[in-house]
């Protein structure tokens, strides 16, 4: 999540769907939404819904990556670097899989740099892009991997996981908005239910719904929760 920006303390089940985005997301993330897709409030970017999915695929050896393509890469962090560009702050991290290294940009997100550490192994995924002839991935999904956990299976479980794709602007892209969610979603209460089980057959709840569209374990849940919600 944007930390600079989302306001802390608030416990899980104590904000509601008609709470004010401001709320939970602090008023210079709030003004920004409002001013982009004039929401206010969390229910409206609840509503918010992804245009498309992208699912983590198998890892792939950093030697091997074409720009334009979703992937995904298990590497150590071997070098970060805080610095700023005019009104930015720019954070470079630079990962190796043994055999290449490659660069990831985080922009306004210098809290990262605490977490972001050098010897650190981690889970990278994005769309790789380029930047002065350097291949790049501009705010990637990621999760750092302790000594303590297992590699397979932390692996096992970022790879197969469904990346919502948000219609989007450049002051809002798709990645601040899913962190946006998906930070309401940690902390909204269970949004009450207004359709009767007998009419909603296999469909999930309005609740659920919410959540398996923003965040589904599966392309057939995005599909349920869609048909649910529309």
């Amino acid at each position: 999540m944007v930390k600079s920006e989302i306001k802390s303390g608030i416990k899980s089940g104590v904000v509601s769907i008609d709470s004010k985005l401001q709320n939970v997301l602090g008023d210079k993330t709030a003004k920004v939404f409002k001013e982009v897709f004039g929401y206010v409030t969390i229910e409206q970017l609840l509503h918010h819904y992804p245009r498309r999915y992208v699912m983590r695929g198998e890892l792939t050896d950093i030697s091997t990556l074409q720009q334009g393509e979703e992937v995904t890469i298990l590497a150590e962090i071997a070098k970060v670097h805080l610095h700023r560009n005019g009104a930015k702050n720019i954070l470079d991290v630079t990962v190796t899989d043994g055999k290449a290294k490659l660069h990831l940009t985080f922009f306004n997100q210098a809290w990262r740099e605490k977490n972001l550490v050098v010897g650190k192994t981690g889970l990278f995924a994005g769309k790789v892009g380029s930047y002065k002839g350097k291949l790049q991935l501009s705010h990637p999904d990621y999760q750092l991997i302790s000594e303590e956990e297992n590699v397979e299976a932390e692996v096992a479980k970022f790879a197969g996981k469904y990346l919502p794709m948000y219609p989007a602007t450049s002051k809002l892209p798709s990645w601040k908005i899913g962190q946006c969610i998906r930070t309401i979603l940690d902390v909204i209460d269970e949004i009450e239910e207004t359709l009767p089980e007998k009419y909603r057959g296999n469909l999930p709840t309005a609740n659920q719904a919410l959540r398996d569209i923003h965040l589904p374990e599966s392309q057939n849940g995005a599909t349920k929760a869609l048909e649910r919600l529309t």
